[in-house]
């Protein structure tokens, strides 16, 4: 008999991780912590470790788990996180765990002076190493809380800043002995960073700033809010805030000045210094300022928090266009994401690439062109009377707006703009598509049809009757649109004829992108993605990979055999062969298992019988699409057994309906 495996749940998630939707929002986002050697710096989040060679230009990634915390002797870096601690020589090319003696390897926090480097943790107190990690000792001699928030280290003097108290400690003999040291301090805990100035240590914390010229037995406030960093230059205190940014201080904090220009969030997470230039981590992006905190550029970003509505690509490069006049690009298949912002703040509702050409509509401040890969940008509004721009498309070296009052064209790369809405659409155009010689446009009341570059155009009815178009999407003759009033509807002869395609879709009002390739029709919703395998008439969830509940799907865009989805939480990808079946996992299919009977060849197949109704079907493909079992009518309490003994080894979906809903399940068999 031949031997079998029908995958389980725990194994399937391992199996089809690559048949998933895989986030590329990158890596920049909720950097935490930074380490500098030489003129190579690291920067650490809660998803890998990056390096930076050039002064943050570009970034690499060196590191692919997240960390607490890193820190550097020499050439050596250190990276921390509750596996312990790591240890590379060789710029991040290769890491080692060294954990030898660090009996408690959940470890918050480092801190180094000289060649010692200590271990701050999580129920364990704090750890040496003298030895570049080799081996650990705890130095917690007079040191009662052992649940360690925060290390820092200033001159000879190591701080521990102890979690859920406002007990901070000192030691000025490499953890031999601690005393606490809290007259003067308030409310310290959560985060703890210093400095030295001479004589000053200066403290940052939750309850501010904070100045001791006596080793730390008194302390004063210097003020500011909760303080999460502090970073010096000679005489300048950088201190990095929760929510309100940036200071700056010339006289040991008497004086603070915020410098927050060009800061597009005021989380600041780290501050580091590396020569003259100052790198603040935030949430998302990176910034690097080269002027004392006068004016802050973003050099690295990630996608995870950003909600991106127009994706373009063009060889290498992908181009993502947001909220509030944000752009970025990655060559790297979004590991890193370069910010290439727009100078304006309106949304970016489209973005298309003509060469090396890239062109970025807006809502409300008509398109802006970039020739050099977003490092600069330029308006270019001549002529365009609208600015409110819903959808830009190219057809050669034509480039077509779809503008809050008609469309218009340029055939000059933006440099004028003429209206093409004469006798055809007009108010307000959410969307362009282009198949060949047809441009076909969507406005409130009707979808237009041209054949001559916008010269005129023809009206289209559903039906007879006609109707307002908020999406399209074309693939040869097939246009697959979004009625406002009849929901997503089909044609596949360049318009001449619809038929409605909503079976198994959410409202209308809930669908927020479309896109189409050959066979394959995809919807974005506010619920997730569905896609259709048979020109609308059945759709079926794929939503395999999505980390965030009620994400909104806002883009889908088709390149090669890769399809990219812009939403509310960054960008995914999937490649087009994961649809190959026209099925894919849903959510429910939790309502039933699949499991084999042992030494049978056979299947046993159970339903959640509060789930279904009446009249329930099962049907098992092939990943080909190519059905193999078909049983009808089934009665419930079900219970089926599927003879599988001849099936060959592979990938194969059981499908289970009834008259209101359908439910798949992936299985391996090997």
């Amino acid at each position: 008999m031949r031997n079998f495996l029908l995958i389980t749940v725990f194994a399937l998630s391992i199996n089809k991780i690559n048949a998933q939707w895989q986030p590329k929002y990158g890596y920049c986002s909720d950097i935490r912590c930074f380490a500098v050697n030489g003129t190579n710096i690291f920067a650490g989040s809660m998803f890998a470790v990056l390096l930076s060679t050039n002064n943050g230009a570009t970034w690499t990634k060196v590191l692919n788990t997240g960390v607490t915390d890193l820190a550097s002797i020499g050439t050596n870096i250190f990276a921390a996180n509750y596996d312990g601690v790591y240890l590379s020589s060789n710029n991040g090319s290769s890491w080692t765990a060294v954990n030898n003696g660090l009996t408690n390897t959940k470890v918050k926090s480092l801190a180094v002076i000289g060649s010692n480097i200590f271990a701050g943790t999580f129920g364990g107190g704090v750890f040496l190493s003298s030895n570049n990690g080799d081996s650990w000792t705890d130095v917690n001699n007079n040191l009662i809380f052992r649940t360690i928030q925060s290390l820092a280290a200033s001159g000879t003097n190591i701080f521990a800043a102890i979690y859920y108290t406002n007990y901070v400690y000192l030691s000025s003999n490499n953890g031999d002995s601690w005393t606490k040291i809290n007259i003067g301090l308030t409310n310290p805990n959560s985060y703890l960073s210093a400095v030295t100035n001479g004589p000053n240590i200066f403290l940052g914390g939750t309850g501010g700033v904070f100045l001791s010229s006596d080793n730390g037995n008194n302390w004063s406030s210097k003020g500011l809010g909760e303080v999460r960093t502090l970073a010096i230059s000679g005489t300048n205190i950088f201190a990095g805030t929760s929510d309100d940014g940036v200071f700056l201080s010339s006289n040991d904090g008497s004086n603070w000045t915020k410098v927050n220009t060009g800061l597009t969030t005021t989380i600041v997470n780290s501050l580091i210094i590396s020569e003259s230039n100052v790198f603040a981590a935030t949430n998302d992006p990176i910034f690097l300022s080269s002027n004392n905190g006068n004016s802050w550029d973003a050099v690295c970003s990630g996608m995870s928090s950003n909600y991106i509505r127009s994706i373009a690509i063009s060889g290498k490069n992908i181009i993502a266009g947001g909220d509030g006049g944000k752009v970025f690009l990655t060559s790297d298949d979004g590991i890193i994401w370069h910010p290439i912002y727009l100078p304006t703040n309106f949304n970016v509702r489209s973005i298309v690439i003509i060469g090396t050409n890239i062109f970025a509509g807006t809502q409300g401040d008509g398109v802006f062109l970039s020739a050099n890969n977003g490092d600069s940008w330029t308006s270019i509004n001549n002529g365009l009377t609208n600015k409110t721009v819903w959808s830009l498309a190219t057809n050669g070296s034509n480039i077509f707006a779809g503008t809050g009052f008609g469309v218009f064209l340029s055939s000059n790369n933006g440099s004028s703009w003429a209206t093409v809405s004469n006798n055809g659409p007009s108010g307000n155009i959410r969307s362009l598509a282009i198949s060949g010689t047809n441009i076909f446009a969507g406005a409130y009341n009707a979808l237009y049809l041209s054949s001559n570059n916008g010269d005129s155009w023809t009206a289209l009815s559903n039906n007879g009757d006609f109707f307002g178009v908020g999406l399209l999407a074309v693939s040869g003759a097939k246009i697959v649109a979004k009625d406002y009033f009849d929901g997503v509807i089909f044609s596949s002869n360049n318009g001449s004829s619809w038929a409605s395609a909503n079976t198994g879709l959410p409202i209308p009002d809930n669908i927020y992108s479309l896109a189409i390739s050959d066979s394959y029709i995809f919807v974005g919703t506010g619920d997730g993605i569905y896609f259709s395998s048979n020109n609308g008439n059945s759709w079926a969830e794929a939503n395999s990979g999505i980390t965030y509940s009620f994400t909104d799907f806002n883009s889908i865009t088709i390149n090669g055999q890769n399809i990219y989805a812009g939403t509310s939480m960054g960008i995914y990808k999937r490649t087009l062969s994961d649809f190959a079946s026209g099925l894919d996992e849903n959510s429910y299919n939790s309502y039933f298992v699949a499991y084999p009977i042992h030494n049978s060849g056979k299947l046993k197949i159970e339903f959640d019988n509060n789930k279904l109704k009446n009249n329930v079907n099962l049907e098992i493909y092939g990943l080909l699409a190519n059905k193999i079992v078909t049983k009808f009518n089934l009665t419930q309490p079900v219970l089926t057994e599927i003879d599988i003994s001849k099936f060959p080894s592979g990938i194969y979906f059981i499908k289970i309906y009834d008259t209101e809903k359908f439910y798949i399940k992936k299985i391996v068999l090997q």
